[in-house]
């Protein structure tokens, strides 16, 4: 079936082009009882705005975009950013929005959709994950002046609005936990360096241990945890240190902690776990 037009309506409501725009938009021009006709006959027809027509004139895009820069396929194996796509959804859904979603493979190629999308009037703004240390993101989206999103520390978002959990406080609850149980070796698998919440991460790790008097190490490349997919429980054998190990997973609000058995197998020892 063709979509309707404002021609459409002009023909079956006897006026002209200009008069159905005037009451569709809600502007002056025509008298009460034809803004009413205009408008019950754009409803019988099924006639809805066109979105690429009202960004070219200015008018919102109704939709928010999100740029992540990383392989498609380790998509789904990343539960933090499912249930942080998910809950976006839900939110825009509810206010007749969409969201813009495109995968990348570095911040090069993700500043120039951004680019793209905000000179075309394909969104109304956008959404910054992956905060890194110096990003050039930020400066970038804010000489475009496009609103955005920082999902990261405010330390590191400039002008941007962000939005962020508290890494270091829950980073220094999962050590004093440790401790608490007796423990007083403790390794940490770490995240990538370059992420803002990371280094909040080491640092509040390095100074609760400390503080504790326990001895710290950060496990960076060596270590071999590898979680199988979405709802497993299942762990693969990992190396058996002597240490009791946690883990700040990047994306991951809330850390999950392990520990090493005998045998060189990791058990969940407390926490939320990141997969099921």
């Amino acid at each position: 079936m063709k979509r309707p037009t404002i021609a459409d309506i002009a023909r079956r409501a006897g006026v002209s082009k200009g008069a159905v725009s005037y009451a569709l938009n809600g502007r002056p021009g025509v008298s009460e009882a034809t803004r009413a006709r205009i408008l019950a006959i754009a409803k019988e027809l099924g006639w809805r705005p066109s979105l690429a027509a009202r960004a070219l004139t200015g008018a919102r895009a109704h939709a928010i975009g999100l740029v992540l820069c990383r392989p498609a396929r380790v998509l789904g194996m990343e539960p933090f950013l499912m249930e942080l796509i998910s809950g976006i959804e839900a939110e825009l859904s509810a206010r007749s929005y969409a969201l813009l979603l495109r995968v990348v493979s570095d911040h090069r190629a993700e500043l120039a959709v951004h680019r793209r999308w905000w000179g075309e009037g394909r969104v109304d703004g956008a959404f910054l994950v992956d905060l890194h240390v110096d990003d050039p993101r930020v400066p970038e989206i804010e000489m475009l002046g496009m609103p955005a999103v920082v999902i990261g520390h405010p330390s590191a978002a400039g002008s941007l609005v962000p939005v962020w959990s508290d890494d270091g406080a829950a980073v220094e609850e999962t050590v004093a936990y440790l401790a608490a149980l007796g423990h007083r070796r403790i390794a940490r698998v770490a995240g990538l360096p370059r992420l803002v919440h990371t280094v909040i991460r080491d640092r509040a790790f390095e100074e609760t241990c400390r503080r504790l008097g326990m001895t710290e190490r950060s496990i960076r490349k060596e270590f071999r945890v590898i979680l199988i997919g979405y709802g497993s429980r299942k762990i693969r054998p990992v190396p058996d240190h002597g240490h009791s190990a946690k883990s700040t997973t990047p994306g991951h609000a809330i850390p999950w902690k392990i520990r090493h058995q005998k045998g060189g197998r990791a058990t969940w020892l407390h926490g939320k776990k990141p997969y099921g």
